[in-house]
């Protein structure tokens, strides 16, 4: 073989060896790129969430940190439940509202005073029977002490009681005769002079028992509506004679409403 026959043999066979080094010199710069293409963008990442988390704690020092509500974590399947709920919570809340209306109503009727008065005739001199006077008026009305505050007003000078609140009241009233002079009795209660409440029994001048002082007593009572100035009168007969003990003529009324 001649020497220009080697020496092509050996350039032959050189040519793959520079190929292979060049690609794997390639390949080699191909990874490093890569390499530092990696590196890069996670430095890039590692620094947006260190700023992301600085910022986060910067906004969580300035604002305060709420709660979750407890009525916002509810979670209804369907609106036949949240409906359920709805209703519960209206009926609670009225029921609240209930409550709280009925004890202030307790409250203000315990404040408020009782209204009611009860009146026995009561002599100076005492004893036990008085006769009315030239118009029937029965005087003498003396207050008996209650446990209530009185809503009338006496004047014993002509035995008129004036109202001093207003209101629905049920007014009661007797008196017991002892009256022989006459065929009949009767008890006639006044509201600013109208007549209001009679009650009137007739005798027959032939019945023994007329003078049996039992048989002689008259009762009224009923609801009337007075205000404040109202003036209520107690009459008979002209100078009936009356029996005063407490427990047979009295008058008196207390509020209903």
């Amino acid at each position: 073989m001649s020497r220009w026959s080697r020496r092509r043999a050996g350039r032959n066979a050189l040519l793959p060896l520079l190929l292979l080094a060049l690609a794997l010199g390639g390949a080699a710069l191909v990874l490093a790129s890569l390499n530092l293409l990696l590196t890069t963008t996670t430095w890039g990442q590692n620094l947006c969430q260190g700023q992301v988390h600085q910022q986060l704690q910067q906004q969580q020092q300035v604002l305060p940190i709420q709660e979750p509500r407890a009525d916002a974590q509810i979670f209804f399947q369907n609106v036949w439940e949240k409906h359920q709920f709805l209703f519960e919570k209206l009926r609670e809340e009225r029921s609240r509202q209930r409550r709280s209306a009925n004890r202030r109503n307790r409250n203000s009727k315990n404040k408020s005073p009782i209204l009611a008065a009860h009146y026995e005739v009561k002599l100076s001199k005492g004893g036990t029977q008085m006769n009315a006077d030239s118009d029937g008026s029965i005087l003498y009305w003396s207050e008996v002490p209650r446990n209530s505050t009185s809503p009338l007003k006496y004047d014993d000078g002509n035995g008129e009681f004036t109202v001093t609140h207003k209101g629905l009241y049920y007014l009661y009233c007797q008196v017991h005769f002892n009256e022989d002079r006459s065929s009949y009795i009767k008890l006639d209660l006044f509201l600013d002079n109208n007549l209001i409440f009679r009650c009137l029994q007739e005798f027959s001048a032939t019945v023994a028992s007329i003078g049996d002082p039992k048989r002689k007593t008259c009762s009224v009572s009923g609801l009337v509506i007075v205000t404040p100035g109202s003036l209520l009168r107690i009459r008979t007969l002209p100078r009936a004679v009356v029996k005063v003990e407490p427990y047979l003529t009295y008058f008196g009324l207390f509020q209903v409403h």
